[in-house]
């Protein structure tokens, strides 16, 4: 039995109906999707240019838009943010983004370097951890997790860091740099001279690292084995006076070295020339003045204690100097 031709004409028009409104929904799908994409586009260009306001402005409708389901939208907001100086809210997007995807490395190590950045750096440490047991192979996880743990003080956690660094990208000038500190800073002190000696001949001379070198030699915990290191020091500072004759610090640590291994008179003319160069260097002064005393010249001892006075403005500083003066004022008396 045919059913009534009305009946049949209702179905064609309602199923037309249904197949329109699926269309209109294709094609305002689609046409969403061009906005999303255009967006995004115009994000990229907006942050590769560097207006890190109106990228910001266009990541944070793109997430909107894309219902907060992309990470790399998360990171590419946080950054922008970032970059305009928006920590706070940086953290706040990349603590969301953490949330909707804890397993992202990308977002931990950037959420990582944005505490650290903000001074959360016991927090960026966890961070960076949780990013390099996502991507063990990603080499600038591990070289920020060292970073970090050096600031810290975690030496021997900073070493063993940059040697899963280096195993994945090889040395660079910063990674052996931080690996000549770690090691000074964990105590070893014949590696840590070594490592800057080859930080010195891969990668050349530089003045303030020659000093920095010299200066661990001075630490009071390396004194004792001054005797043994002291002719490298005066080597590196030889160097960094060829390279600047009239660098006061170097002059200062040439002087250092001469009077802790005896060399009183060379001690005496470089520190003497250190003020000469830098007459506020108040390590110098008190140095040369301890120096005139044990060496029983009075007059120029109180000449130098007054010139460091004179210029000292902080009160526990000039309480030092005076104690020390007092420390020697028999002696100074007993030889006027």
């Amino acid at each position: 039995m045919s059913r009534p031709t009305g009946w049949r004409v209702r179905t064609q028009v309602l199923g037309a109906l249904i197949t329109c409104l699926a269309l209109q929904a294709c094609r305002s799908s689609a046409r969403a999707h061009r906005k999303v994409e255009e967006l995004r586009h115009s994000a990229a260009i907006a942050s590769s240019e560097g207006n890190w306001d109106e990228a910001a402005e266009q990541w944070a409708e793109c997430l909107e838009r894309e219902g907060e389901n992309d990470p790399v939208t998360y990171a590419e907001l946080a950054r922008a943010l970032w970059a305009d100086e928006r920590l706070r809210e940086a953290n706040h997007v990349l603590t969301r983004g953490v949330e909707q995807f804890p397993g992202c490395p990308e977002l931990r190590h950037l959420r990582g370097k944005v505490l650290c950045e903000r001074g959360f750096r016991r927090s960026a440490e966890s961070e960076f951890l949780t990013a390099t047991e996502l991507a063990p192979s990603e080499a600038q996880f591990w070289f920020d997790l060292a970073a970090v743990q050096f600031e810290l003080g975690l030496s021997r956690q900073s070493l063993e860091a940059l040697q899963r660094y280096e195993s994945l990208a090889g040395q660079s000038q910063e990674s052996a740099l931080m690996w000549a500190r770690a090691l000074r800073e964990d105590g070893q002190l014949d590696q840590a001279l070594l490592a800057y000696q080859d930080l010195f001949n891969r990668w050349g001379l530089d003045i303030d690292l020659l000093l920095e070198a010299t200066s661990s030699l001075l630490e009071p915990r390396f004194l004792a084995r001054l005797p043994e290191f002291a002719p490298r020091g005066i080597e590196w500072t030889n160097k960094a006076l060829a390279m600047d004759p009239n660098h006061a610090r170097t002059h200062y640590l040439i002087g250092c070295l001469n009077d802790a291994i005896g060399e009183e008179d060379q001690a005496v003319n470089c520190l003497a020339r250190a003020i000469e160069l830098d007459d506020t260097n108040l390590s110098a002064m008190t140095r040369l003045a301890v120096l005139h005393a044990r060496r029983g010249e009075s007059k120029q001892a109180e000449t130098v204690f007054d010139q460091a006075l004179a210029i000292q403005m902080d009160s526990e500083q000039r309480e030092t100097l005076e104690r020390l003066r007092a420390l020697y004022a028999p002696q100074l008396q007993k030889q006027n």
